[in-house]
Formats: structure tokens, C-alpha cells, sequence
């Protein structure tokens, strides 16, 4: 939508939620600069961003009451998101990802037909109404499905339900964070060997004797690191979303790209799948046993998170004692 596009409705319409009450809403209106040189939509792009790395998401109970907006302030807010979309920064429903379509080229509406209609769209997406497939909204986003986060940053988490939740996601992450930290330390002084703690008392010893039962002993340290960084890495996703690009939907295979992100909207890793493993995803995170399968331990590592230290920036913000 161009910043020039007239406004869908006046401040008095009847919208819900009201608007500016949304977390997000609030924070573009909080730090709105109506003296900007930039386009309500560039500077919303910019806050939004800012909005996604602060980590706070967490909506107010009661809800606030509705803010009297001026009518730039409400032009500000529309320059941003389609009223189209806005329902769902609200309603995540209980898998709370969508399925963007970004690829619009010749014949491609056959074959994205052709690509959903063995699978049930529920199961992937809890509703139809999340499949996202609006040419004018999201074909410029082929190569950079990212840019969807501006629009909708709800999607790495709508609502950390208050602090507590927030500062729990930190403190898994940490937890795990310390267990490859030690292990690696360990690891580097030589503190694991055979024999060297009694049985029972050292989960790390433990393990590295159950691979020594069918892996050569210079692979045992290696496998070791790897399922913990796997377990590091599963606890900063926060969301999955499906992507319908040119890939999809030009290559004989016809695979999604599934991508998993952090509570900033880093990819952590990725994978190509046909649409029913998509559509079975759903089922394998409600039942938080997404980090066991093949989908998520197979997948390439995001280029964010190449480095060990990728986690840091999401411990950093404040204490987690």
C-alpha cells in the first residue's frame, strides 16, 4: 500500500481491536516522529525493526483504552499494515505461523492450486485465512520472505503474556547455553575420559560412553557438541513459517521452504519439504516434538546463527537472575 493510497476508513470506525491498542500500534505511536523527512511507511519500517529487537511484546491487561489518534497519526498507522492482515497480529491461533505465497509468475497460480490441494490447510495452518497469497502485498517479497516480519512482526510471538514469559524464553536458552559452554570447556582440557566420574553422577560421561558404543572415538566429541548446539538453537525458535517462492513453485520437486526463527526474526535453520511434511509440521509443533525430526535436525543453519555466539544477542538485554 502506497503512502498516498487514501485511508480505508476514518478514526471513528468501528475496528477491533481499537485502533492503536496493539503492542505494536503503541510502540509506532509512542515513537512516532510526525516532523520525519520520511515516508509514514519507511520510518514505520525502521521502528518496527527496533520494535522486533527490543524483545518486549507483551500486551497490557486490561487492554488500554483507545487513543485518540490525529488523523496523521492514523495515516501513519494504515501506511504501515493493510487493514487486511491486521486480524492476524491478534489472533495466532494455536500454531501461530502463516503460508506465504511469494512467486507470481506465469502459470504459477495452477500450480500453487495444484500444490495445496492434497493437503489439508488447517493442519498446517490452523486456517485458511492464513495462507497468505495477495500479489500486490507479497510478490515483492521473492528472495526476501523476511520483509513479511514488518508487516506482521506478531509472528515471533503476538504477546509475551507479561514479563515472566519473556525473561523464561532467556532463561532456557541459557540453561542450554551453559551445558554447551561446559562441554566445550571440558572438552578442550581433556576433564571426560573413560572411567574418570562414577556411573550416575555425570550426564556429559554418560552420553559420550553411549555414542562410543557405535561411533569411532573422534566422532564422539563432535556428536556430542552438535546435539547440544541443536538443543541451544531449538529453544531460540519462537515460530516456523512456510514459504510458497519461486523454487516451490518452478522446480520439479516443488518444495517449501520451511524457516525457523528467533524471537528477532534471525533464521536458525531452514529446509526444503514437500507440502504434506508441511502440512504434518503443525501437528509435530503442538506437540513440541518439531526439534526430533528430520525437518528441523537436517535443516541448513541460518548464516545468522554460523556462529556459536548467534544466542548472545538475545541474553544480553537484562539480567535473567
Amino acid at each position: 500500500m502506497s503512502d498516498n493510497e487514501s485511508v480505508e476508513s476514518s478514526s471513528s470506525e468501528e475496528i477491533s481491536p481499537p485502533w492503536g491498542t496493539i503492542p505494536a500500534e503503541i510502540y509506532l505511536l509512542n515513537n512516532y516522529d510526525p516532523q520525519s523527512p520520511l515516508p509514514p511507511s519507511e520510518q514505520a519500517k525502521i521502528l518496527i525493526s527496533s520494535y522486533i529487537q527490543s524483545g518486549q511484546r507483551q500486551a497490557r491487561y486490561p487492554p488500554p483504552p483507545p487513543p485518540a489518534l490525529g488523523p496523521q497519526e492514523l495515516i501513519f498507522l494504515k501506511a504501515w499494515r493493510p487493514l487486511s492482515i491486521r486480524h492476524l497480529a491478534t489472533d495466532p491461533g494455536q500454531i501461530g505461523n502463516v503460508w506465504l505465497r511469494t512467486f507470481y509468475g506465469p502459470g504459477s497460480d495452477a500450480k500453487h492450486a495444484a500444490l495445496i490441494s492434497h493437503i489439508d490447510l488447517d493442519n498446517a495452518i490452523d486456517k485458511e485465512e492464513r495462507l497468505l497469497d495477495d500479489r500486490l502485498l507479497y510478490g515483492r517479497l521473492e528472495g526476501k520472505w523476511n520483509g513479511l516480519l514488518e508487516l506482521l512482526p506478531e509472528l515471533l510471538v503476538a504477546d509475551w503474556e507479561g514479563d515472566e514469559r519473556w525473561l523464561g524464553y532467556r532463561r532456557r536458552i541459557a540453561k542450554d547455553v551453559e551445558a554447551f559452554r561446559n562441554a566445550k570447556k571440558r572438552f578442550e582440557h581433556g576433564a571426560v575420559a573413560v572411567g574418570d566420574v562414577a556411573e550416575g553422577t555425570d550426564e556429559l560421561a554418560e552420553a559420550m560412553e553411549r555414542l562410543r558404543a557405535f561411533l569411532p572415538e573422534e566422532e564422539v566429541q563432535p556428536r556430542i557438541l552438535e546435539v547440544l548446539r541443536s538443543h541451544v538453537q531449538a529453544e531460540c525458535v519462537v515460530a516456523y513459517l512456510i514459504v510458497e517462492d519461486e523454487e516451490a513453485l518452478e522446480e520439479e520437486e516443488g518444495l517449501l521452504l520451511l524457516s525457523f526463527v528467533d524471537a528477532f526474526g534471525r533464521v536458525v535453520r531452514s529446509n526444503r519439504v514437500c507440502a504434506s511434511e508441511a502440512e504434518q509440521m503443525g501437528g509435530f509443533w503442538l506437540e513440541e516434538a518439531w526439534g526430533d525430526i528430520a525437518e528441523w535436525q537436517n535443516g541448513k543453519t541460518g548464516s545468522d546463527y554460523e556462529d556459536d555466539e548467534a544466542w548472545e544477542a538475545l541474553l544480553k538485554h537484562e539480567e535473567l537472575s
